[in-house]
């Protein structure tokens, strides 16, 4: 059996949201090796809200502020696809967005941990 590939991605967050997904991840029980997990988990719950642009741009207001951790995450082609398919819509709502990958996982994590 073959493990599924993944694809690696690296986003800037602040010290603080970085320390809030690490509480919540341990805290839900997917342990500090299943970050990517629960990162793609975020990704496709974001996918099917409706205020999604809003939550985009949210993630790209963020981007303002002191990004100062990188953090990594693996994610499956499955959720690259849902990726993709987001930042083509928030291109669409905002062609001037920059950051749009990022400030979509940005805002994902968010989500989330609201």
């Amino acid at each position: 059996m073959s493990k599924e590939k993944t694809k690696k991605i690296t986003v800037r967050f602040s010290n603080k949201m970085k320390r809030e997904m690490e509480k919540d991840i341990i805290e839900n029980g997917y342990g500090m090796h299943g970050k990517s997990k629960w990162v793609s988990e975020a990704i496709t719950a974001l996918s099917v809200l409706s205020n999604l642009n809003e939550l985009i741009e949210d993630g790209e207001n963020i981007n303002q502020g002191i990004l100062e951790s990188v953090e990594a995450f693996y994610l499956s082609e499955n959720t690259m696809t849902v990726l993709k398919e987001l930042m083509i819509k928030a291109r669409r709502y905002n062609p001037m967005l920059v950051g749009v990958q990022s400030s979509i996982i940005r805002a994902s994590v968010i989500n989330k941990l609201i």
